[in-house]
């Protein structure tokens, strides 16, 4: 309920997991290792088969367009410790406002997630070479919003809430 969409994810891992456990013991793991692997590998190809058409040309050919396409999926998400906007996140759910992290896995979480300076230095790469425009606009737009005196803070949070 608090990640809308993922009920397909949710549904398959309940069913390996009920595989798993009709396994005999000492072969669960060999079948764990069967199927997360591929749960991963599935997820890999949807989601640069989802992203800019860039993306999804280029990581067949490169792997640094597709570990940088794979990072930026682990970097950028949402928390509900540390939404990108949190008077809008009261109002419109924390799970519709993700940000860039500044490093995993310290700064995953909570307040010290949205740094401003790792936020503008990986912005390019994490945000518009991968063809996430709407979500780089966004995130413009609210460090915009808390500049003073022609500054940026480096730590959202204290100028977030």
């Amino acid at each position: 309920e608090d990640m809308p969409g993922l009920e397909q994810v949710g549904d398959w891992l309940r069913r390996a997991a009920q595989i798993l456990a009709g396994c005999p013991r000492t072969l669960a793991p060999f079948y764990f290792d069967l199927l997360v692997p591929g749960l991963c590998a599935a997820a890999s190809n949807c989601l640069l088969e989802g992203s800019s058409d860039f993306i999804a040309v280029s990581s067949y050919s490169s792997d640094l367009i597709r570990n940088l396409a794979l990072a930026t999926a682990q970097f950028w998400g949402a928390t509900k410790s540390a939404p990108l906007h949190w008077d809008r996140a009261q109002t419109e759910g924390w799970h519709k406002l993700p940000s860039l992290c500044a490093g995993l896995p310290h700064f995953s979480a909570g307040f010290m997630r949205n740094w401003g300076r790792d936020t503008f230095i990986s912005l390019r790469g994490c945000l518009l070479v991968t063809g996430h425009f709407q979500e780089a606009r966004d995130t413009l737009l609210v460090y915009a919003n808390v500049v003073r005196h022609g500054l940026c803070p480096n730590l959202l949070d204290a100028a977030n809430r």
